[in-house]
């Protein structure tokens, strides 16, 4: 068995020439060409054969190799280039070469050449002092070179056909022609055998080199015996005379179609790989794993890190990787020998945050030089997902709930949770190979059928039932079911609480109520129990008696509704004590001067107090309200009170009260005015500050008016103000004053009178006021009922109607069908006007409602126009819509809208002649939107303008006028309009047209409705 050398460049350009020679039977060791222990290892293995493998490698680099020609004097040295040219020929000068192989080869070839090359070898060693020999070998060397060079050595004459006086036998594989028919251009010319295109370019660059004596070389295509076209390569020089005359052109003309095919295919790969490189949605970098430094990135690479390209190829891998620098080496040394190509790092952005990044990383060749050709995903997200994935799962594992999925239709348990197993003491695979049925006692196989039937109706539910465990004992448990669908397969998630505890705690809880109730039914006073959100939860009887509501009637309700009292004096309504102890979560004590309201609308003076009901963490959970009967304690005061006053009566006879203040104090009080005041003595009001008989709404009044009387000595004129009594009653007074110099101080004196009888009349005169309103609402609710009557009739009129016009009660003559369209019509018509009447009776007696949505403005003019284009073109009136495009939506009553806008510009068209022009505009501000409708019409007369809003108001009442209508329609939109919180005006001129513009807010909202309230003994109050 023959040892070979295979000396190559850095990659095998020949597919399999190590495969192919180990078949035949020889050893092979590789070497890389620059390697400078070749000399060493070849003699150290004793090597039969060197070959030299020169596909890809430079002339420069053979050139520097100067053991070539030692190698070639130990072992025979076989050549495999591409191509064999002058350069070559001359860098390999010194190198005895005993055989040449030009790809592609067979291995017959390949292996005769080694067996010829050897045995040439061992006759030179044999020989070596035989120059004669050793001459002859050298020239059958350089004559079996030129037989096996692809190409054609040759000397030509420097004639324009390059006239042939000798080729080697390379000829016949080059050009289709054997030596003989290109020598002296026998049967034809080389000329001849380049393409016509480049025959005057080559003959004119040899010509200027040969004039440099230079060498030449070029590169072109020549056209062979079959007709097929080659690319070849050529080199040659001009042959001298010792006087410089040029007499011959010596050369060699190489075949590199398939090196020109080679090079059409890298750059089509290289175009593949750029733009694989640079569409790539995954960040990519080619490193240098010698540096680190990032040679090249594409551009999803500069969107991952921020920075740009030209950034990227400035820093190196190291800068970027959150490793140590040593571990970034040995990673992409892993990379380099392909150990690893998946990695994870973690890797710093421009912005300086750092993410996760997955790393495909392995070995390219790129320009001679091995490379690290990375592909980047960033996973941060994914990492995270996977991180919340794991989190769930330990939450759904670590719950203290069981956990179960279940399959249908058997219920058979598929997964279960942590809990799930120890709450019944079985192991994950024991439940796992159960159903429902085995650990829940309470379903049969058609209760569980039913119970599905259930659950994927509702898609979800809660449940009390009884679980099982392994042990046979059962516990209580709440179990919420949800139907679920994964990938087309039904399944139940089930979650189970055990509510062992909550059970106990029920069945305490119903035992301390019972017995707290008991306690309550024999308290004397009435007592009321509320919960957080002040609804009675529990009365007493004596509670039931006082307020008129039994318990089961009252247990829900707000204890406001129950529990209605009023002060005493003043009779307004004051807080119960339930909302402060739920606001300041403090025992309220006793108060009096109250007055229980019962549902009957009986008044009972009662005392009240309120305590919290606190839970075992001292939360409040409820109020306890206690109260009693006080008519008999008040009765003894009103006697008390009676005596007083006819005491002060007896003694005081000022007609009139009267004070003196100075600084703004009590100096002097009559007994009129204490009588007033509500004291006993002078002493009580003497030296306090005036301010606090004054109601706190007029203290700021009435201490300016102190300032302008006492410091800038100014009258004042007389007023009507509330005084407080003191017990802080309040009381209407007219006041009066005079600036006087008292004790040496400045001051007033002060007449005041009480004027609450004339404030008695003044509230009567507003009650009559509110008799005739209700006289008002009567007859707009007469109007209302009469309508809802008209339409019942109505609707039969027009339902007949339409079933004779559609032929469904037998054929009708077109005089029938006229008159019965006639009669549809005006019950329409008839219709319509009613229902205007019903809206306005709705709307005057508050039963109607707002239904507020979200809508686009723009859409519901264009709708409402739409409706009424038909209308205008009968009329030929031409319609123009201008809406400011930045109005998009308004919160308002949908329907209510498109009725104001259908209303007015049904109104427009109605009043414009024949030809004329509609103009509906909106426009918007930063709360309001304000539409109009103009038109050129007929106009209304200025006196007209004010009323055209009353219902049933025509501006031609007149039995012969020209329009027709109920004089309804402005009426309502007005209603409308203020039912939005809008607003409605009309600008109009007669013979000239009209323009009727309204405002709504964009987000109006749902208001309350404020109605006023007055009793006979009562001041006006406002209430919600």
């Amino acid at each position: 068995m023959k040892k070979i050398a295979l000396l190559q460049s850095f990659v095998d350009e020949i597919p399999n020439l190590f495969c192919r020679l180990e078949i035949h039977g020889y050893y092979v060791h590789t070497s890389f060409l620059l390697e400078e222990n070749i000399i060493d290892e070849i003699k150290r293995n004793q090597y039969d054969a060197f070959l030299l493998d020169l596909s890809g490698t430079p002339i420069e680099e053979l050139r520097k190799n100067h053991y070539l020609s030692e190698i070639s004097g130990h072992i025979p040295v076989i050549l495999i280039a591409p191509y064999v040219d002058y350069p070559l020929l001359e860098s390999l000068g010194n190198v005895h070469i005993s055989g040449c192989l030009i790809p592609p080869f067979s291995d017959e070839q390949l292996c005769s050449t080694i067996e010829l090359a050897c045995h040439n070898h061992n006759i030179l060693k044999t020989n070596a002092y035989d120059m004669k020999n050793t001459l002859f070998e050298k020239e059958r060397s350089y004559a079996m070179l030129l037989s096996n060079l692809p190409g054609m050595a040759y000397r030509c004459d420097n004639d324009q056909e390059w006239t042939m006086r000798f080729v080697s036998e390379g000829c016949y594989k080059l050009t289709g022609y054997d030596s003989e028919a290109l020598l002296h251009n026998r049967d034809i010319s080389y000329n001849r055998l380049i393409t016509p295109e480049n025959q005057a370019h080559i003959w004119k660059k040899y010509q200027e080199m040969l004039a440099r004596k230079e060498t030449f070389q070029d590169e072109y295509t020549i056209t062979t015996a079959i007709g097929e076209v080659k690319w070849v390569w050529e080199q040659g020089k001009g042959v001298y005379a010792d006087n410089g005359e040029l007499i011959a052109i010596e050369g060699f003309i190489a075949d590199i179609t398939e090196k020109k095919k080679v090079q059409e295919t890298l750059r089509e790969s290289e175009s593949r790989y750029r733009s694989l490189f640079e569409n790539n949605h995954s960040a990519m970098l080619v490193i240098d794993p010698e540096i680190g430094s990032i040679i090249d990135a594409n551009p999803a690479a500069v969107s991952l890190y921020g920075w740009t390209r030209e950034e990227l190829r400035s820093k190196t891998i190291k800068e970027i990787n959150a490793l140590s620098p040593f571990e970034v080496k040995e990673e992409m040394d892993r990379a380099v020998k392909g150990q690893r190509i998946r990695f994870f790092f973690k890797h710093s952005l421009a912005d300086g945050s750092v993410r996760d990044v997955e790393v495909f990383s392995s070995p390219i060749l790129m320009d001679r030089k091995m490379l690290l050709y990375s592909i980047i995903n960033d996973i941060t997200e994914l990492n995270r997902m996977e991180q919340e994935l794991l989190l769930n799962r330990f939450c759904i594992d670590h719950s203290v709930v069981g956990i179960f999925r279940i399959e249908e239709p058997d219920g058979r348990i598929v997964s279960v949770n942590d809990h799930a197993c120890q709450s019944l003491g079985y192991s994950r695979e024991e439940l796992c190979s159960m159903t429902v049925l085995d650990i829940d006692p309470t379903f049969t196989p058609e209760t569980w059928i039913e119970h599905r039937k259930n659950v994927r109706k509702l898609k979800s539910g809660t449940i009390e039932t009884i679980l099982c465990k392994k042990d046979g004992t059962e516990f209580p448990v709440e179990i919420t079911i949800n139907d679920m669908e994964h990938e087309g397969k039904v399944f139940y998630l089930s979650f189970a609480k055990d509510i062992t505890k909550r059970k106990v705690a029920e069945q305490a809880l119903k035992e301390s109520e019972e017995f707290f109730r008991i306690t309550l039914y024999s308290i004397a006073d009435g007592v009321i129990t509320t919960d957080i959100n002040g609804n009675l939860r529990q009365m007493n009887h004596v509670a039931e008696k006082l307020t008129g509501w039994n318990e089961a009637e009252a247990r829900g309700k707000k204890v406001e509704e129950i529990f209605n009292i009023f002060n005493e004096d003043t009779r307004q309504q004051v807080e119960i004590p339930v909302r402060r102890v739920l606001r300041e979560g403090r025992v309220m004590g006793q108060a009096n001067h109250k007055l229980l309201i019962s549902k009957d609308n009986r008044e009972i003076p009662i005392a009240d107090s309120g305590s919290p009901i606190v839970n075992e963490k001292g939360e409040i959970i409820g109020v306890v309200l206690v109260f009693r009967d006080q008519s008999e304690e008040r009765k003894a005061q009103r006697s008390l009170r009676e005596s007083e006053a006819r005491f002060r009566q007896l003694v005081e006879n000022a007609p009139e009260a009267i004070f003196v203040q100075a600084n703004g104090c009590f100096a002097y009080v009559n007994p009129a005015a204490l009588r007033l005041f509500g004291v006993d003595s002078a002493s009580q009001l003497i030296g306090k500050p005036v301010m606090e008989r004054f109601h706190p709404d007029f203290r700021d009044i009435v201490r300016e008016r102190i300032h302008l009387i006492n410091d800038m000595h100014e009258e004042v004129p007389n007023i009507e103000k509330i005084y407080l009594r003191l017990d802080g009653t309040p009381f209407n007074v007219e006041i009066s004053r005079v600036p006087i110099i008292y004790d040496g101080l400045n001051g007033s004196l002060v007449f005041f009178r009480d004027v609450t009888e004339r404030k008695r009349v003044e509230r009567a005169l507003i009650r009559a006021k509110m008799v005739s309103d209700e006289a008002n609402r009567s007859k707009t609710e007469f109007l209302a009922n009469t309508s809802h009557e008209l339409k019942t009739p109505l609707n039969s009129i027009i339902g007949f109607s339409e079933l004779m016009l559609a032929g469904e009660l037998g054929k009708i003559s077109k005089q029938q069908k006229k008159y019965i369209g006639t009669i549809l019509e005006s019950g329409c018509m008839l219709l319509n006007i009613v229902n205007k009447i019903l809206d306005i009776s709705s709307i005057d007696y508050g039963r109607m409602d707002l239904s507020y949505t979200k809508f686009n403005l723009c859409d519901a003019i264009q709708d409402t126009c739409a409706m009424m284009q038909a209308a205008a073109n009968r009329k030929s009136i031409k319609h123009v819509v201008d809406i400011d495009p930045q109005i998009n939506g308004i919160n308002a009553d949908a329907i209510k809208f498109k009725e104001i806008v259908y209303n007015l510009v049904d109104n427009s068209i109605k009043f414009t002649p024949y030809g004329g022009i509609v103009i509906i505009t909106a426009t918007q501000n930063e709360s309001h939107v304000k539409i109009s409708v103009t038109d050129n019409g007929i106009g209304i007369a200025k006196e007209n303008i004010e009323r055209i809003f009353d219902p049933f108001y025509q501006v031609d009442s007149s039995t012969t006028r020209r329009y027709g209508g109920t004089g309804l329609g402005l009426a309502l939109i007005k209603q409308f309009i203020k039912m939005h919180g809008g607003n409605i005006w009309v600008e109009s001129e007669p013979g000239k047209g009209s323009t009727f513009t309204f405002t709504i807010p964009l987000d109006y909202g749902e208001q309350p409705i404020r109605m006023l309230q007055v009793s006979e003994d009562q001041d006006l109050d406002f209430c919600s």
